[in-house]
């Protein structure tokens, strides 16, 4: 099984670099976290060989791997025990392997010419209850450490957003105690040395929880924050509860916060945003909700599960069109923008094509299940994924 969800993890990292293969820009290209270009918003224009197929394989340990990021034909990811990989795209042969994390759980990466940063958190155990969460930063070229910083008494952090002059992350404080949500914070660091360019924070609400994920722009920077309170039950039992995410929007040259927004007043957690032009394309999820009441904190009982798709003006974060999905579920996924359409798949295996204007849905497909790792990547006539 394992060799199988590499096989297909790889078939899936080759197809994303061959994608930059037929681009000839004048500077070195980057595939960041979140797809699409170095933006980060999701959009993808480049066009890809008809062709496309697997090339190679490249076993590692571990059953699970961080996001993947690519530059100058070389990809780059971090395993579950904490190696981080360096894999020429011609051939799959390795550049080199190092054991950058022993006892932290790894959130996510991203990249530039000169780093690879790092986001990771503490594993939390009995022995162990301190909350910690870490960026670092290391060299593309050797993999060696080039700066880090620890942030105490903090539980969440986001995956890390390399845009414009600035490393993103988001934080997110909690009170163990009370279960409360304390504060949350975007930070801006400088991506060569780890300074802080500026923070802005967000008292009693977590920026960075449930591997929520920043989107942006050289001009934006997205970012979902929710509170969380708690109150006594019956039987000494803690009741806790989650107020409705809001989607907040922050200046990415002073960090000053643009707007907030509720799209809903459900306490459903959201997907990834994609950004194309004035507009930003958002997943609403059913069956998250904390104390809901439902399995799992899903739905209250005996109600319908439905999920969404959101159109939303980028300058001011209102709603202007939305589309319901029953019996569905997007997870994180994000909405893939292409020239013709929005693609997005289910966490349980569909596809929809979907028009802009959210008013049809071109087709749909059914396919296995996902791997929580297999988004959508576009080319002008191809749809890429792996199950």
């Amino acid at each position: 099984m394992i060799k199988k969800f590499v096989s297909l993890l790889i078939c899936f990292i080759t197809i994303l670099s061959i994608s930059t293969t037929f681009a000839t820009p004048t500077t070195p290209e980057v595939w960041n976290s979140n797809k699409g270009n170095p933006s980060n918003t999701g959009y993808v224009d480049k066009e890809t060989s008809e062709k496309v197929g697997l090339k190679w394989k490249y076993f590692f340990t571990g059953d699970m791997i961080s996001n993947i990021v690519a530059i100058e034909r070389t990809i780059y990811f971090i395993d579950r025990n904490g190696f981080l990989y360096s894999v020429s795209e011609k051939d799959g042969s390795e550049n080199y392997k190092k054991r950058i994390e022993t006892d932290r759980e790894i959130t996510g990466i991203d990249i530039d010419y000169d780093n690879i940063y790092v986001t990771t958190t503490t594993r939390m155990t009995r022995r162990n209850t301190t909350q910690s969460v870490r960026i670092s930063a290391y060299s593309r070229l050797t993999g060696e450490l080039s700066w880090k910083i620890d942030y105490n008494d903090t539980a969440f952090i986001t995956t890390p957003l390399r845009v414009g002059e600035s490393v993103f992350i988001g934080l997110g404080k909690l009170d163990t105690t009370t279960m409360k949500t304390k504060q949350g914070s975007l930070v801006s660091l400088n991506p060569k040395t780890g300074s802080e360019n500026f923070s802005t924070n967000i008292e009693e609400e977590a920026l960075a929880f449930m591997n929520s994920t920043l989107t942006g722009t050289d001009e934006v920077i997205l970012a979902q924050t929710v509170k969380i309170t708690s109150e006594g039950g019956g039987g000494g039992r803690m009741r806790i509860n989650m107020n409705p995410p809001k989607l907040v929007a922050f200046s990415a040259l002073t960090g000053k916060i643009l707007w907030q927004e509720t799209p809903t007043d459900e306490n459903m957690r959201f997907g990834t945003p994609s950004i194309k032009g004035d507009y930003l394309y958002l997943t609403e999820n059913a069956g998250f909700a904390m104390g809901g009441g439902g399995p799992g904190g899903g739905p209250p009982r005996g109600r319908e599960m439905t999920s969404w798709i959101l159109k939303i003006g980028l300058k001011t974060g209102k709603v202007v069109k939305s589309m319901s999905f029953k019996n569905e579920m997007f997870g994180s996924f994000s909405p893939t923008l292409a020239n013709d359409a929005i693609y997005i798949n289910s966490f349980i295996g569909n596809i929809y094509s979907i028009s802009y204007e959210l008013d049809k849905i071109y087709w749909t497909k059914r396919l296995n299940r996902f791997s929580q790792l297999s988004e959508l990547i576009s080319s002008k006539n191809f749809l890429y994924t792996a199950i």
